[in-house]
């Protein structure tokens, strides 16, 4: 199956989308799961909750990994911190609608 074929995807949502609830997600039929939103600065800094957060199991894979940031620089250095996840692709997320 062409990866551009998967039908059912679990957005990525904070506070939600953890690692149980990812894992779920696929043993009830997602073809792919997103991490919670992941904080770029929080990677760098080597905060140890954060890195628990990107965590990838074995029954949630393919999984992804989101990311945000504002600072380019930082958002390159969080992006190559994650890859040792292997995460199926790295989303960055360039901005939710807030007030």
């Amino acid at each position: 199956m062409n990866q551009l074929d998967k039908k059912l995807i679990l957005a990525p949502m904070a506070g939600f989308s953890d690692q149980p609830f990812r894992r779920l997600a696929r043993a009830f039929g997602a073809d792919e799961v997103v991490t919670e939103l992941i904080s770029a600065d929080a990677l760098v800094r080597n905060n140890k909750k954060t890195f628990g957060m990107v965590a990838i199991h074995e029954d949630e894979r393919p999984a992804s990994i989101q990311i945000f940031g504002s600072e380019p620089s930082v958002m390159a250095e969080a992006a190559k911190r994650v890859e040792q996840f292997n995460p199926l692709f790295i989303d960055i997320n360039m901005g939710c609608p807030a007030r």
